[in-house]
């Protein structure tokens, strides 16, 4: 009986400490014309893949499809449905293994051609990543993935609360995370590793966070790949960061023009490639919740 007791307590241990600290998988993380992306392979195919924490919708070039079994999309021709088996991100025996992954084609080619998302086979949706703890490294140019979580991850640092809120009334779901701050206000955004720029500002939020000067910027730049490539408006934050922390001073601050998509209110803002540089984003799909260190 005590054997049987002392093997239970031993269970629970090994188990709660697998909870605080599970296994992660490292593979390199590439740079897509300054995005992130991996290498990954399915079957005998090669594939080089952006990853998206935009999307919802893993999408792959029609050229990387060849030879699937793929289904029209109904209402939207320009699109198929297909399984990509077995996919495996890395090319090392030791990669991450994420199992079929259903996935859209379309021909990407020409929207690379038209300079609309940057080079690759493909787009890896946060979908793919269900249950796993993810973590982005843009200092060391490394993405380290978990195994599917089975038990309770408690955050430590610098954190936040991680919510699937549609990108607009009648949008898909996308990643957003609480905890983020401008000029000392807190905003909930978007989390888009596809977005080149730092700081988004929305619309509906600019006179709340008290940027309506900041707002009337005659600085225009152009953003590739974001909703096809736009041109924003662009200021300076005296301060961004997330959790209370200042991640940086003086800070590009941006604003939408027209030709950018909008969330109707639903959040605040988007944060991108340039905020999230030189830390380590860490994203807990299993307990929903966001963190940045480093």
């Amino acid at each position: 009986m005590k054997m049987k007791m002392l093997a239970a307590v031993l269970l629970a241990t090994l188990a709660g400490a697998w909870a605080q600290a599970p296994r992660l998988t490292s593979i390199p993380l590439r740079d897509c014309q300054g995005l992130p992306c991996v290498d990954a392979v399915a079957g005998t195919r090669h594939l080089r893949l952006l990853v998206d924490s935009g999307d919802v919708a893993t999408i792959i070039d029609s050229a990387a499809a060849t030879g699937l079994s793929a289904t029209p999309v109904a209402g939207a021709p320009a699109y198929q449905r297909a399984l990509l088996k077995d996919l495996r991100l890395g090319t090392m025996a030791k990669g991450v293994d994420l199992g079929d992954v259903k996935v859209l084609v379309n021909d990407l080619a020409g929207l690379m051609k038209q300079n609309q998302m940057p080079r690759a086979d493909g787009t890896l949706a946060y979908t793919a990543f269900a249950d796993r703890l993810v973590e982005i490294d843009y200092a060391r140019h490394q993405l380290r993935v978990s195994a599917p979580l089975i038990a309770p991850l408690a955050c430590n640092g610098l954190c936040g609360k991680l919510e699937l809120i549609t990108f607009g009334k009648h949008g898909p779901p996308i990643v957003v995370g609480g905890g983020f701050v401008v000029n000392g206000h807190v905003v909930r955004a978007q989390i888009d590793t596809l977005f080149s720029g730092s700081l988004l500002v929305y619309p509906s939020a600019i006179a709340s966070l008290g940027l309506s000067a900041a707002a009337q910027s005659h600085d225009k730049v152009f953003i590739p790949y974001t909703d096809g490539g736009v041109t924003m408006l662009r200021a300076k934050a005296a301060s961004e960061g997330f959790a209370g922390k200042t991640l940086a001073r003086n800070a590009a601050l941006y604003f939408a023009t027209p030709g950018v998509h909008l969330p109707d209110g639903l959040f605040e803002a988007t944060v991108g490639a340039a905020f999230l540089a030189h830390h380590t984003l860490r994203l807990n799909f299993h307990d929903r919740w966001v963190a940045i260190s480093g």
